[in-house]
């Protein structure tokens, strides 16, 4: 086949491909300079717009508990805040975990808060936290087996009828 031919029918392949929208800008990626060349305009999806994060006090009587895991070097940590309804500090915990996945380590440090919280007499509990697998296995179960006995722990220790558990974003969690 000629040089011609094989130029056209590339040309027409990247085309059709483009037209149907199955060649995307993802796809021109370290060429972008010569997809002009094909008869492709390539724009950037802009990025979506911001959003507002801040973090809130707790009900006037209850006390909030913000926590966070962590897992660097295959070792695990976790801790977090707890804040009385005018945002004060009350107590503040950390403690390392040793080999976990991340899942465990947020689950870990949320237990903490609790039992700290308990031991202290708080109670009419806010938990925070930033991540929605955690989350999602106190509240609406699942999960690995190797989290269940953590997950029972905390769901025995919470009152979910007066205590709350929640997300926050990341940017949010980082406290005030």
């Amino acid at each position: 086949m000629e040089p011609r031919r094989i130029i056209w029918r590339v040309y027409h392949t990247i085309s059709l491909l483009h037209t149907g929208r199955l060649f995307r800008h993802i796809h021109w990626r370290g060429d972008m300079d010569i997809a002009p060349l094909f008869g492709v305009i390539i724009t950037t999806p802009s990025p979506p717009p911001p959003t507002l994060v801040f973090w809130r006090t707790p009900p006037v009587g209850s006390y909030k508990i913000n926590t966070d895991g962590c897992v660097k070097d295959g070792v695990a940590s976790g801790g977090g805040i707890i804040r009385d309804s005018s945002g004060q500090c009350i107590r503040a915990f950390f403690s390392f975990y040793g080999d976990c996945t991340i899942l465990e380590a947020e689950l870990r440090a949320i237990l903490d808060g609790i039992i700290l919280a308990q031991r202290l007499g708080l109670s009419v509990l806010w938990v925070e936290s930033d991540s929605t697998l955690a989350i999602h296995c106190i509240t609406k179960g699942g999960g690995p087996w190797h989290i269940q006995a953590t997950l029972r722990h905390i769901r025995h220790l919470l009152a979910l009828d007066r205590d709350t558990i929640t997300h926050i974003f990341r940017e949010d969690n980082q406290g005030c």
